[in-house]
């Protein structure tokens, strides 16, 4: 891995939600806000954790209110499938499924493999290969995931990092979104030493 690629690592995580649909809701949407309005993010791929979520999850963006002004996130930054040309440009929101997102990573509509400043995953819950395959093609900086469970291979897909809701939900908006002490997890690879996590 190049130093670029192990840079980029350090703003992978999972995030564990918390109980109940509205504060699951309202963790993901809140880190979707900072990461448009206080990082370099311009173009972000949300995907729901099952085809079934895909509606709630455009409707969650659609109703979100910024909590920084009257303007609403999705007025800001619209939702929009992207262009395969190299040169696509301006702040945009693509919501898709999972077998959406594959169609774009091969073929002629296969989307170039920096297509996306961060990639946020909203309740996913386990792994498989698609999984996988799309979220190592798309070579995006930040790559977030949240989830109720702790499975270790999902984990991984998430750079190693496990990060608690009350963890995330201190951050300061505005900071570097995973600048914070980290310390290896027993629980999660049975031993010591197994990986960077936020527990």
């Amino acid at each position: 891995m190049n130093r670029d690629n192990e840079q980029a690592r350090l703003s992978w995580a999972l995030v564990q939600l918390p109980a109940g649909q509205a504060k699951k809701a309202d963790q993901f949407m809140q880190c979707l806000e900072r990461l448009l309005r206080f990082n370099e993010v311009e173009r972000m791929l949300l995907l729901p954790g099952s085809a079934a979520l895909l509606l709630h999850l455009k409707q969650l963006y659609a109703g979100w209110g910024s909590r920084e002004g009257k303007t609403r996130l999705c007025e800001r930054y619209p939702v929009q499938e992207p262009s395969a040309a190299e040169d696509a440009s301006g702040a945009s929101v693509w919501i898709a499924s999972l077998r959406q997102a594959q169609l774009r990573t091969s073929g002629a509509n296969a989307l170039p493999r920096r297509a996306f400043d961060a990639i946020l995953v909203y309740d996913i819950a386990g792994t498989s290969p698609v999984w996988k395959a799309v979220l190592t093609y798309f070579e995006a900086p930040y790559r977030i995931g949240f989830s109720q469970g702790r499975n270790p291979q999902l984990v991984q897909l998430f750079g190693g990092r496990l990060l608690s809701s009350q963890a995330f939900t201190a951050v300061r908006p505005g900071s570097w979104l995973f600048d914070m002490p980290t310390r290896a997890s027993e629980e999660l690879d049975g031993k010591k030493g197994g990986g960077s996590h936020i527990l």
